[in-house]
């Protein structure tokens, strides 16, 4: 990360202390993905690394920016959920949610930083509190830059991708998985097996 006043405030959040162990501990979810302990650093890294291909291609994005918008768009799951026999919501979790108290976090991080330039500051947050991609899945603006639509893209495609991973796990040997009420569908996966067979032969 070039970007001085965007290494400084990721510096100053993940160092050291308690915000960071909090963040590699946390689940990214209670049902749908990543619901695991350390599932939100797994999730967040993933779409880093998807947001990465998309800077390879585009390059015009600003790769600062989005990668830390990255690692912090869900920064606030680590109030939204609580670790113990099974994930919950907690009440911040409940009655704040996720977006807003990460939008909190960072925006409070970032006053204080000494000259941290306010269009960097906008765009950081908008990337946050944007990064639902609309408005009926929790996010009070939709985006409305280049580097948010890639990171709701790259932020869609991991959650989807990583559910999809547990729910084949649970589906086993059968080709079709049980209706996932969720996206209200079945899911296929006897795919794999004709590949598996092709492989063999």
């Amino acid at each position: 990360m070039t970007n001085p006043h965007l290494r400084e405030m990721m510096s100053r959040l993940f160092g050291s202390g308690d915000l960071r162990e909090k963040y590699l501990a946390a689940a990214a979810g209670k049902l749908w993905h990543h619901n695991t302990v350390g599932g939100l650093v797994e999730h967040s890294l993933n779409v880093v690394r998807l947001c990465g291909f998309a800077c390879e291609m585009y390059e015009d994005l600003d790769r600062d920016l989005l990668v830390c918008g990255a690692l912090l768009h869900d920064l606030g799951k680590i109030e939204q959920y609580e670790m113990k026999a099974a994930i919950d919501y907690s009440t911040e979790g409940r009655l704040v949610g996720h977006i807003n108290t990460g939008d909190f976090r960072v925006a409070r991080a970032i006053t204080e930083i000494e000259g941290f330039p306010a269009e960097l500051a906008h765009a950081l947050r908008h990337l946050i509190v944007s990064h639902q991609g609309e408005l009926d899945k929790g996010s009070p603006v939709v985006p409305m830059m280049p580097e948010a639509f890639v990171l709701n893209y790259a932020d869609e495609l991991d959650s989807k991708m990583g559910a999809l991973r547990r729910i084949a796990e649970k589906t086993g040997d059968a080709d079709w998985s049980e209706y996932v009420n969720l996206i209200g569908r079945y899911i296929y996966f006897g795919h794999r097996k004709a590949g598996e067979t092709a492989r063999e032969s």
